[in-house]
């Protein structure tokens, strides 16, 4: 006779650890761009016995994106990550006792001032039976069509300043219950103010997101200690940099310059380098006149730079001087030197440039110990019947 067992696979349970990221996983290093970061922390547990566990990571910041998390680390066969996933619930807690005692406190506040309210208007209507009263038995007096005899008319007359009395009372002791139920409906309105803060804050603050990751792992082995590296992005993050370059912290100089990125190249001024001997000459002025029927005044303009490099290896200098600009058709200004048009313009190793600006540029490569000469000659021609005059703008 067969014998038939039935034999039913029983999924392995699942062991739940949380862990709180801020107390529990120690931040290893941030990486910040433009607008967001990078945080990568370490998580560490130890594990008594083998088996399959969520690690559940609980206290992410509200500005973590979920989407991005990256587990490294548990290689070999004493952990597997099987699973990264995310979830966001929403707890529904309990109002706290403070809360509860406060809101108590302020109804109880409200109850007070609603009574006090209810009387003072009790106290205005009766102050208006009163003259109401007091109108009547007036109007009944002054309408009698009767003859009145001199003891008539005493008994009006005292009647009529008990009248101007009562009313006088009654206008007073009116004007102060009013003054003090409008004190009495401004605390009112107050208290019911608090109370619907507090009510709205306390159901605000009954449902809590939860934000959780959730890090499947399989530990072969009992007694093993896991070390896992979660990074994940967080956004709302930028970052701005400043550097202090000091070149001379002996004569207190720190230099500042722009913010410059990986790369990049910038210019720092350090200063007079006086390696570099610049000489320049003295400027040469001619003024003539040209022209047999239409005579023009023509000015002449000279000088030279003269670099000497006396250091012991090449530099390259950069020379800049300002090319006069006619802001007048009649005026003209001509290049003389630098030749602009021919090739060959680049002795001594010099390129020159005229720069939209109208500056003459000299780039000049200097070996060590040579030395350029940067000749500059310009004229200016204007109508003789007219008279210039020269202008230098910043």
């Amino acid at each position: 006779m067969a014998e038939t067992i039935l034999t039913t696979n029983i999924p392995p349970s699942v062991t739940i650890v949380h862990t709180n990221v801020k107390q529990e996983c120690p931040v290893q290093y941030v990486t910040v761009y433009n607008d967001r970061a990078e945080v990568t922390r370490l998580l560490r547990y130890h594990f008594d016995n083998e088996g399959t566990y969520d690690l559940v990571l609980q206290g992410l910041s509200p500005s973590a994106d979920l989407t991005s998390f990256h587990v490294s680390g548990g290689k070999g066969k004493a952990c597997t990550i099987l699973e990264v996933s995310y979830q966001t619930r929403y707890e529904d807690s309990s109002v706290s006792l403070s809360d509860t005692t406060l809101l108590d406190q302020l109804q109880t506040q409200l109850d007070v001032v609603q009574a006090d309210i209810d009387e003072h208007a009790q106290e205005l209507d009766r102050f208006k039976k009163q003259r109401t009263w007091l109108d009547g038995r007036a109007s009944k007096l002054m309408n009698q069509e009767e003859s009145l005899s001199r003891s008539d008319f005493e008994t009006m007359e005292q009647f009529l300043n008990f009248y101007r009395k009562m009313l006088s009372k009654i206008d007073k002791e009116t004007t102060q219950e009013q003054r003090q139920l409008k004190e009495l409906h401004s605390r009112c309105n107050a208290l019911k103010a608090k109370i619907n803060e507090h009510r709205s804050q306390a159901i605000t603050n009954r449902l809590i997101e939860q934000r959780e990751v959730t890090i499947t792992i399989h530990v072969a082995s009992s007694k093993t200690d896991v070390a896992l590296e979660v990074s994940y992005l967080i956004s709302n993050c930028s970052w701005s940099a400043s550097y202090d370059i000091r070149v001379d912290g002996g004569e207190g100089r720190q230099p500042k310059t722009q913010l410059t990125y990986y790369g990049d190249t910038f210019d720092l001024p350090l200063g007079i380098d006086s390696s570099i001997k610049i000489e320049y000459k003295p400027v040469k002025k001619t003024s003539d006149t040209q022209g047999i029927i239409s005579k023009v005044h023509l000015k002449t303009v000279r000088h030279e730079t003269h670099i000497t490099n006396t250091k012991t290896n090449d530099v390259i200098v950069f020379v800049y001087d300002q090319l006069p600009l006619s802001s007048d058709e009649k005026i003209k200004v001509n290049l003389i030197q630098p030749d602009l048009r021919r090739k060959d313009n680049n002795p001594h190793n010099t390129i020159i440039t005229l720069k939209d600006t109208n500056n003459l540029e000299w780039k000049c490569v200097l070996s060590s110990r040579g030395e350029c000469r940067l000749p500059f000659e310009y004229t200016v021609e204007w109508p003789y019947d007219k008279h210039v005059e020269f202008q230098e703008e910043l």
